[in-house]
């Protein structure tokens, strides 16, 4: 795990002079990325910074920037292949001889004996730059989910890519860019809380590098390419489960699973796991136990019973025997560390949930150098409660009238009828009602925003029914934008940057693309079935996790109190910072509107925590990049 940084120059024959400079100013800006060591290489027209965080191979045999043997290729990478072993014993065949025993070695022998292509081999995340000093020419590549983050600006014939926004924010300063702020993606995100989701940043001019693609760069330009695709991963392993019982799908997720959970257990420095006490974290908990001597947890707790886990995660605590350190989150930390959390996620934050992740991270920093989480158990098995009303609204439009009333009544017995009765309400409606064109889509939440933004509020993600079909099943498309679009991005981005912020690597086996390409062959139905959420996953896991966790009926997803604290003690410090004179979010939020909504929310009288959410997070933005 490491931080990476580079320069291009397209038509030229070198750099130029200030681009040395410039870019051991953007790697310092990613020391927290990368604290064992750091390296950088000028070659012709690309320059490559690197800092490492030592995990595979700790001595110098793992040093990056690597070159191969010849001095052709340099490569700069972010990541885990977890799969490495395998993959060096295949190369090793071919003949390639090894230097040390990183994992990078491998990368870089993989691209020696199959090009571009190796990335298809792999088993892992990734962001790497990878120079052909001979042909000029760069790759850079993206693992298959987005896991490990790149950015990049393209501007005046130079190509700046990193880590983190935070050092192109330093290569435009460098060089004289504007850097302000992107009012499209500032509107979409006060107005529907999205932000990874865009291909554009919080920063004009600041781009996404797309998950599971190639890009290479020469003097004729860059030319990106998608890698590989989800869909047609998941339409050949569906043809490998036909006509298996459901007894032997169970079985082939449940070995799935534990292949994953095994590979990523692979470390040559300690590792731990976060646990929160629900399904998906209790799963790499009990996969990881027969491989560990003693798996340490770390757990995040409030003392809110509404928001306690605790019970769930002592149980796995209990039956695994654990090495547990356990932390209660207190409302006084909470603003005075969000400007230090802003700085390290680079763009404002969809909920608080972030400031969980910041204090697990914290604790488990403590006593290892790698977590596992169970990031992406939802968003592949179908767990977060809006599933329902999708997978509903798939029986209505299929004519399963029998096949709704059954799965209407079940996620009563499971969630309560009040919560049934609006699922099946709104199901129906999407299946009755055409839906809503982008210009007409609402976004209730942009009330905050000044008028003249309004018009830039992109709303569109909320009308399900007009997303791309690249899944026959209904469920399964929208897991797949659930996945890319709408939530896992800004999870994986919490996830990266808030471990990367305490130097510690996180790795979320959950996300294993073999894991999911499973899950994807299989139908709704191995999603939701009789009312519970994540079938395919509970019943994998049956038998190796107490009862209590594998049938958990209830699900909080990582919450946090928010509400509760801006009635009880933060609603004064909130004012402050949002509405005193001289504010920048004020530049783009309409100020009567805030303050009678702060109003509101401190005195009970109404409960949309999240407006209050996003303008505290907006300003402390702003305040922290001097926007």
């Amino acid at each position: 795990m490491c931080g990476i940084a580079g320069l291009f120059r397209f038509g030229e024959a070198q750099l130029a002079p200030q681009d040395g400079p410039c870019l051991e100013r953007m790697a310092w800006l990613l020391r927290h990325r990368g604290p064992d060591s750091q390296g950088w290489v000028l070659r012709e027209n690309c320059g490559l910074a690197n800092l490492r965080l030592s995990i595979l191979d700790l001595s110098p045999a793992g040093a990056q920037p690597m070159a191969s043997d010849d001095g052709r290729l340099w490569l700069v990478y972010n990541g885990e292949v977890y799969n490495y072993l395998e993959l060096r014993t295949e190369l090793e065949a071919l003949g390639a001889r090894f230097r040390g025993g990183s994992d990078t070695e491998v990368v870089l022998r993989a691209y020696e004996a199959w090009g571009d292509g190796c990335v298809a081999r792999f088993v892992g995340m990734w962001a790497f730059a990878l120079f052909d000093t001979r042909a000029r020419r760069l790759l850079l590549s993206r693992d298959r989910f987005g896991i490990k983050p790149l950015y990049y600006v393209l501007a005046d014939g130079v190509l700046a890519f990193a880590s983190e926004i935070k050092a192109l924010v330093e290569f435009m300063r460098s060089t004289g860019m504007a850097v302000v702020p992107n009012r499209r993606s500032l509107a979409t995100y006060v107005g529907t809380g999205l932000v990874d989701g865009l291909d554009e940043t919080f920063f004009e001019g600041v781009w996404r590098f797309p998950a599971a693609t190639n890009a290479v760069c020469t003097e004729q330009g860059l030319r990106q390419q998608a890698y590989w695709s989800l869909p047609d991963a998941a339409r050949e392993r569906g043809e490998t489960l036909a006509g298996k019982t459901e007894a032997a799908i169970v079985a082939e997720v449940r070995r799935q699973l534990d292949d994953a959970v095994r590979i990523h257990l692979r470390s040559d420095v300690p590792v731990g796991v976060n646990l929160s006490g629900g399904l998906d974290s209790s799963t790499v908990v009990g996969l990881a136990s027969p491989r560990v001597e003693q798996v340490r947890t770390f757990t995040l707790y409030f003392q809110e019973r509404r928001f306690d886990e605790r019970p769930f995660a002592e149980r796995v605590i209990h039956t695994f025997r654990t090495g547990a350190t356990l932390q209660e989150g207190k409302a006084a930390d909470l603003l005075p560390s969000l400007s230090d959390i802003l700085w390290y996620l680079d763009e404002p934050a969809l909920g608080p949930s972030v400031y969980a992740f910041w204090l697990v991270m914290r604790l488990a920093s403590q006593q290892v150098k790698v977590v596992l989480d169970g990031q992406g158990g939802d968003e592949v098995f179908g767990g977060y409660v809006p599933y329902y009303t999708q997978y509903l609204y798939q029986l209505a439009r299929s004519g399963d009238a029998v096949g709704f009333a059954r799965e209407v009544w079940g996620m009563g017995s499971m969630l309560g009828s009040k919560p049934a009765r609006n699922a099946a309400r709104n199901a129906l409606a999407m299946a009755l009602r055409p839906p809503a064109r982008n210009g007409h889509i609402e976004a209730p939440d942009a009330v905050l925003l000044r008028p003249e933004l309004l018009a830039s509020v992109d709303a569109s993600f909320n009308e399900w029914r007009l997303w791309p079909r690249v899944f026959d099943d209904w469920l399964n498309n929208v897991l797949y934008w659930e996945l890319y679009k709408n939530r896992l991005p800004a999870l994986l981005r919490y996830e990266d940057r808030l471990s990367m912020a305490f130097s510690i690597e996180s790795r979320v086996p959950l996300l294993d693309h073999r894991v999911v390409e499973l899950a994807f062959a299989l139908p709704a139905r191995w999603k939701i079935r009789s009312g519970w959420s994540k079938w395919a996953l509970r019943q994998a896991m049956q038998g190796v996790l107490p009862e209590a966790i594998t049938w958990r009926r209830d699900k909080m997803g990582f919450p946090m109190p928010l509400a509760t604290w801006l009635r009880n003690g933060l609603a004064a410090e909130v004012d402050d910072l949002l509405l005193t004179s001289g504010k920048r979010a004020l530049a783009f939020l309409d100020r009567p509107t805030l303050q009678a909504t702060l109003t509101r929310q401190a005195q009970g009288q109404e409960d949309r925590f999240w407006l209050v959410w996003r303008a505290l997070s907006l300003e402390l933005w702003l305040e922290r990049f001097k926007l």
